[in-house]
């Protein structure tokens, strides 16, 4: 059995307070993230602050439980 890193980096905030959510059609969101966008563009002077670039943050990558192949599941 092998085990991987997390895939995990640092980096500063983006310093956007909302996004689409990923499980929304992509047919669907193009009509979701103008609103979404105009709105972080609105609160940017606010998100600077909330999720500021300055600050690290720990962006976490895909996790890789333990396994013997590593390969995704077939849809």
């Amino acid at each position: 059995m092998s085990y991987y890193p997390t895939g995990a980096f640092i980096a500063g905030g983006t310093g956007y307070l909302w996004q689409t959510h990923e499980t929304i059609p992509d047919g669907y969101r193009r009509y979701t993230d103008v609103p979404v966008a105009t709105a972080n563009i609105i609160a940017l002077p606010v998100g600077v602050f909330v999720e500021s670039p300055w600050e690290k943050q720990v962006y976490r990558g895909e996790p890789v439980p333990p396994t013997y192949t590593a390969q995704p599941p077939l849809p």
